[in-house]
């Protein structure tokens, strides 16, 4: 496949395909359910796999400068950090495949936007949606809970506001083993509906697609059996280097 050359933190030159190939670490085929496994970045720095809307990705959250520099923390304690993205979290020790990192973990309740909160459990007994203030998920009660409009991006979940959001899914463990969360109002944004995943065989791989996932399959054929929706026709794009 074709691709371009991009600085690897080796200190090498590496060729990255602008095909994704699906066999990544975050990928539905080896992390289905999208646990915080290590995993290395497309420009080849650790990191851990986490969700950034419906996909999977790898995140660079371990070089939160409080946990990744050695004389800041060199027996990597379990302090407080902050990762590259904002959210609050702790220090960790992770093994991987170029030894043991030390990597900030994001605190469950720690958020950027409202997304990040909602697959947090719903303890209030109104119900409403979270809010995210100074970086911490916050449940707020919301008379707008009820307008027949499920909205994630103001923080309305499937837990926090059940008469709005029940009938949708945010993310493919919403649905049971056969069927998948396909993202239908706009490519890849929430909610959506669980449908059946295809069963049988694809055929011939004719035009390929970009998954929400950031990866190409060979057709829609092979997302649906994957169980990912689609963001655009054709290849998904290199990442930039």
């Amino acid at each position: 496949y074709g691709g371009r050359c991009i600085p690897h933190v080796s200190g090498d030159c590496h060729c990255k395909d602008a095909i994704v190939i699906p066999i990544g670490q975050c990928s539905v085929l080896n992390n289905p359910m999208c646990t915080n496994e290590p995993c290395e970045t497309a420009d080849g720095r650790p990191g851990l796999c986490g969700r950034r809307g419906p996909a999977c990705v790898c995140l660079e959250n371990g070089h939160a400068k409080a946990c990744s520099d050695s004389d800041i923390n060199p027996t990597c304690d379990p302090r407080g950090c902050e990762t590259v993205f904002g959210l609050k979290g702790k220090c960790i020790s992770q093994t991987c495949a170029t030894g043991d990192i030390c990597l900030c973990l994001a605190s469950p309740n720690s958020c950027t936007t409202e997304l990040d909160c909602l697959d947090l459990e719903w303890r209030e007994e109104c119900n409403g949606r979270w809010i995210c203030q100074s970086n911490v998920c916050t449940a707020r009660c919301d008379a707008d809970c009820g307008d027949q409009k499920c909205d994630p991006l103001l923080g309305e979940s499937r837990l926090s506001c059940p008469p709005d959001c029940d009938a949708y899914c945010f993310k493919n463990e919403d649905c049971d083993d056969t069927h998948y969360c396909k993202f239908t109002e706009a490519p890849c944004q929430l909610p959506g509906k669980c449908e059946a995943k295809r069963l049988n065989e694809c055929g011939t791989p004719d035009d390929r697609v970009c998954g929400c996932d950031g990866i190409t399959y060979d057709s829609s054929c092979h997302a649906e059996m994957a169980g990912m929706s689609i963001r655009h026709s054709g290849v998904c794009e290199a990442p930039r280097g």
